[in-house]
């Protein structure tokens, strides 16, 4: 197949058209099939290094592993889990999960007991199966392991990210009562572990389960206040980018690199190069560059990571339906006008997801968002301040966080008032959901190439002058 791309996309090259005109199709079909053969390469070679993970040979036995922490710890209300690169006696990733008081840091090399488990599949609330063992094979896992005997061998080092992560999770549930500590603590790195599995519930029949991921409103606000700090100082649009790129590149560093956060920074930083490149910036081609690069460094990511489908559609329908929806609703505040027109939007692309995955989706979403979200960007930005002041000096930081208090309530109470109305639910499986799916983006993608041609390019202003 990567001889046919190539063959087809060196001999249907049109050599000195324009580029993108309709000459091109063909050179692109061959790009396409160069592009499918990568992917099938890459996806082999993902699955041969699982498949010699020698540590499922101790499969349902009780063993002693010596191991890197390779993941932030997801540190719950009862129990802890993490990601280690085992080390010895055997070789690939495990999953650990511990009691809540035992939990490392991310870098520490630990020894950990307890008895080898190989992930299996399990069937769901909605009556589908969940494929747990390749959802847990895109971040190369291929078995569990549950402990409560661990020694940290070797601690990281003292000034890591890793240590500025654990500094930001102790004050964020600190500097605020902790049911409001835990929701500011996910709304600023995406760190759900400190809520309770019912408020998650809550959160997701109300339609308010984005603001505790990370997204492109988190990295807008990095490269926003970079530029316009050193352009007041004298920068230049490069050097503000070059920081910007830096500090978004370390952020993402510092909450995991969860599947929203690096497509929304990716996004961001393609945006904002473009016209130092002198490009005209694209949405739809930066999320589509964001997505190939991602599912090149992590393939089993496109189809087993629900996370990184749901964000991706998400900002798809934005940028495609966004504008053309804000306009039923130009007549109210412009907060209020592009608060609904992005959470319609969003909707249409991730209603058949919702569907699949959860069975339903939420009615009440609109009006649970138009209460949350307006002020969302305002109280991050807050947030971020009080968390920095209570590493420094923990009173002062409750101090700084006191006015964040009424509005993390107000999000606790939205979230559990709307989500006692629970999801619309849709019974829709096999073939009947395949069908449905289908139908639904064949017809919203009609729409959406219709929008796209009623909108007037540059280069058609340049004609009717």
């Amino acid at each position: 197949m990567l001889a046919i791309g190539v063959f087809i996309l060196l001999a249907g090259y049109p050599h000195g058209a324009r580029f993108g005109s309709r000459r091109f199709w063909l050179s692109s079909i061959g790009i396409v099939l160069i592009a499918f053969a990568f992917g099938v390469i890459r996806t082999n070679s993902v699955l041969s290094t699982l498949a010699a993970q020698n540590v499922v040979d101790a499969a349902d036995e009780r063993v002693e592993l010596l191991g890197r922490v390779a993941s932030y710890p997801d540190t719950g209300l009862t129990k802890s889990r993490f990601i280690i690169d085992v080390i010895e006696p055997y070789s690939g990733r495990v999953l650990i999960t511990s009691d809540r008081g035992v939990a490392p840091s991310r870098g520490d090399v630990v020894r950990v007991v307890g008895k080898l488990r190989i992930p299996k599949s399990f069937e769901t609330d909605t009556g589908g199966t969940f494929n747990y063992p390749m959802f847990l094979a895109k971040d190369g896992v291929t078995a569990l392991l549950r402990t409560n005997t661990l020694l940290v061998e070797t601690p990281a080092q003292r000034w890591s990210l890793a240590s500025v992560r654990s500094a930001i999770d102790r004050s964020a549930v600190s500097i605020l009562p902790f049911r409001e500590g835990a929701i500011l603590k996910a709304v600023l790195i995406g760190d759900e572990g400190s809520m309770t599995d019912s408020f998650k519930d809550a959160l997701n029949a109300s339609g308010l389960r984005h603001i505790v991921a990370v997204s492109g409103m988190n990295i807008a606000i990095i490269l926003g206040l970079i530029a316009g700090s050193v352009r007041r100082l004298g920068g230049s649009k490069k050097q503000a980018f070059g920081i910007g790129f830096i500090a978004v590149s370390l952020f993402v560093l510092l909450i995991g690199a969860p599947a929203s956060a690096l497509r929304a920074a990716i996004m961001g930083i393609a945006l904002v190069a473009a016209p130092l490149l002198s490009r005209r910036g694209s949405g739809l081609r930066a999320a589509v560059a964001a997505a190939a690069l991602m599912v090149a460094m992590s393939p089993l990511t496109l189809v087993y990571d629900v996370g990184f489908q749901l964000s991706f559609l998400a900002v798809i329908g934005i940028i495609l339906f966004g504008s053309s929806v804000h306009k039923m609703f130009v007549k109210l505040p412009p907060i209020i006008a592009e608060t609904l027109a992005m959470t319609f939007a969003a909707q249409i692309m991730v209603t058949p997801l919702l569907l699949s995955v959860f069975g339903g989706i939420s009615l009440v979403s609109p009006i649970s968002n138009l209460i949350v979200v307006p002020a969302i960007a305002i109280v991050t930005v807050w947030g971020f301040l009080a968390v920095l002041l209570g590493i420094v000096w923990l009173p002062l930081g409750s101090l700084i966080a006191l006015p964040l208090l009424p509005y993390f309530s107000i999000v606790a109470f939205v979230a559990e008032t709307f989500g006692a109305f629970g999801m619309a639910k849709v019974t829709l499986s096999g073939v009947w959901l395949g069908i449905f799916t289908l139908m639904w983006y064949c017809i919203a993608l009609m729409i959406a190439y219709r929008l796209q041609r009623q909108h007037i390019r540059p280069i058609d202003l340049v004609k009717l002058r």
